[in-house]
């Protein structure tokens, strides 16, 4: 378990944890003008809707695949929870090549849909 400051919010709202399967969850802190009461609800709700969605998950691990569920604080206390997929291209390894670029990936896309919205009481 780790805890870091979010760097921004983005369209879905601020991020309140993050859950990388059999790796990692993240909580992430909120800003002073948060109640304690509302942030303890906020993420005790976020991370009661990701153990779910990792139990309806598979875990297919996979080098070029990595999937995480997130989940955001949305505008008027909605709970946003997502499923982003990061999939790395292989690099084409040539003998003429440099070795140290090998397996680094030469493309990278990432795709979060919405799984969920909750509205918070």
């Amino acid at each position: 378990m780790l805890f870091k400051n979010p760097n921004h919010a983005n369209e879905l709202g601020t991020p309140v944890a993050s859950l990388f399967p059999t790796d990692a969850i993240i909580i992430y802190s909120f800003t002073e003008e948060r109640t304690q009461v509302l942030a303890r609800s906020v993420v005790s709700a976020a991370l009661e809707q990701l153990a779910v969605l990792d139990r309806r998950e598979s875990h297919a691990c996979s080098r070029h695949t990595s999937i995480s569920f997130r989940a955001y604080l949305g505008d008027l206390g909605k709970l946003v929870v997502t499923r982003h997929v990061l999939v790395a291209t292989p690099a084409k390894y040539r003998g003429d090549a440099k070795f140290s670029h090998a397996f680094k990936p030469s493309a990278m896309k990432s795709d979060e849909r919405v799984v969920c919205a909750i509205e918070l009481a």
